[in-house]
Order: C-alpha cells, then sequence, then structure tokens
C-alpha cells in the first residue's frame, strides 16, 4: 500500500499545472535573487556596522581603525595584512564589521565571516572581555577569509527556503579547504602576541610548514575538507534546483 500511495502522489506531481509551478518559482527566484544584487535588500545593512571603505564613527569603525593604526605603525612587519586591507578596499567585495560582547555559538566562535547579500560579506567578531584570543589577531583572520572571497578562493551557495511569506537564506561554504584555514591563521599568528594564544593557536603557531600546520588543524577540526577544492563557482544569482519550494543560490568571484 505504501508503494501505491508513494505511486499516486508521484502522479499528482505530474498534474499539477506547469504554469503554477513556474509562478512559484519565479515568485520565489525574484526575493532571493534580490540578496543576489549589489544593492542590499531593504533592512538587510545595520547602521552600526563598519564599512571598510568608508569607516564611519561608531564603536564598531572605532575598532577596525585601532587595527589598520596597529598594521600602519610597523608597515614592513605587517605588509601581508596591509595588502590584505588593499585588495578588500580595491575589489568588488565589500565588507562589513560588527563586534559584539555576547558569545557567537555554543562551540566556542569567535568570529566568522559571511554574506550579506550579493557580494558583500559582514564579519562578525566577539570583542568579549574573558576572550583570551587578542582581538587584532581574529580581525586578521576574518580579512584574510574575506580577502579569499574577493580573489575567488572561497565562495558561499545561499540555501533559501520559502516558509508562508518568509523567504529565509542559509550560507554554506563553497570551494573551502583546509588551505582556508592554515592562511587565516597564519593571519592571525602574524598580528596576535604568543601570550594571547589559546591551545590551538599556541601548537599551530610552532608547526613551520603547511603539512604540519594542515596535521594541526585535522586535530582541532576532524570535518574540515582537506582534498583539493574546486573553483568552479556558480555565478550569482543562478537558480541551481528549484524544486519543492527551494532554490540555491551562489555568492562568489568566478574565475
Amino acid at each position: 500500500m505504501k508503494y501505491i500511495f508513494i505511486f499516486f502522489v508521484f502522479l499528482y506531481t505530474l498534474s499539477v499545472p506547469t504554469k503554477n509551478f513556474a509562478q512559484k518559482v519565479t515568485e520565489l527566484s525574484n526575493t532571493a535573487t534580490q540578496l543576489c544584487t549589489e544593492n542590499a535588500p531593504a533592512g538587510t545593512v545595520n547602521p552600526n556596522f563598519a564599512l571598510l571603505t568608508g569607516l564611519n564613527e561608531n564603536q564598531n569603525a572605532g575598532t577596525v581603525k585601532k587595527y589598520i593604526a596597529l598594521l600602519n605603525s610597523q608597515p614592513e612587519k605587517f605588509k601581508s595584512q596591509l595588502a590584505t586591507i588593499n585588495t578588500l578596499k580595491a575589489s568588488q567585495i565589500k565588507v562589513y564589521f560588527n563586534f559584539v560582547s555576547k558569545k557567537l555559538d555554543d562551540n566556542g566562535t569567535e568570529g566568522f565571516t559571511e554574506p550579506l547579500f550579493a557580494n558583500n560579506v559582514l564579519i562578525t567578531i566577539s570583542d568579549n572581555e574573558r576572550s583570551r584570543l587578542d582581538l587584532n589577531g581574529k580581525i586578521a583572520h576574518e580579512l584574510e577569509h574575506a580577502r579569499q572571497i574577493a580573489a575567488g578562493e572561497l565562495a558561499y551557495s545561499g540555501i533559501c527556503d520559502r516558509s508562508e511569506k518568509v523567504i529565509k537564506i542559509r550560507w554554506i561554504p563553497n570551494a573551502y579547504d583546509v588551505t582556508d584555514e592554515i592562511k587565516a591563521y597564519a593571519a592571525q599568528i602574524a598580528v596576535a602576541p604568543a601570550v594571547s594564544d589559546c591551545e590551538l593557536i599556541s601548537i599551530f603557531r610552532t608547526a613551520k610548514t603547511e603539512a604540519a600546520q594542515e596535521k594541526v588543524l585535522s586535530k582541532y577540526f576532524p570535518n574540515i575538507e582537506h582534498s583539493p577544492k574546486t573553483n568552479d563557482f556558480i555565478a550569482a544569482g543562478e537558480i541551481v534546483l528549484p524544486k519543492f519550494k527551494r532554490l540555491y543560490l551562489a555568492i562568489g568571484t568566478k574565475k
């Protein structure tokens, strides 16, 4: 009986007018694609966020300015981090910052970088005073991930779901592997003093080769991708799988 029921459900699905399905796909696509344009959908960008290319006068901007001032105080030592700043300022990627005093999740995450919309990314960092990790080091780490997006080394796929009148989007990394984290942690230890290291960063700091660094990260992030990634990204806004009220979008730079 179960298989007969499934068969009739399948027949019913085929009998649904194509026009109605197409209308639903178009409706969802239009709203979701709004998140994949250069113009921010209403309410997407919090006015308190700090834009890297136009630092305004708020707490978020002040923290970023202090980081940039640190880099400029020793330009030779922080040559790589200054190059990252300049690369991002010249790229199509717009980088926003938000610093929060609360925990970002229950896993101890203290920073992450994800799309806001299109080629606009938000760096969120915990600046909780109880954190042992150096704040400037965390900024350097996340800016490296933003640089990877700008350079086409890392992209994000957006999964858009419609529930009644609400469209939600969840971002997941695309073409992401351990080399992205190796570069990010290398940027972090270049800026942060060793006295602020946690166990992971302390051990990573002693690893002198990329193979050794990968081994360190493998212990702490067993699920991270270690096989070579592909940079064959999907163009922003392209519908990949429009069915069951869901479609997949991609954000990133196509090489």
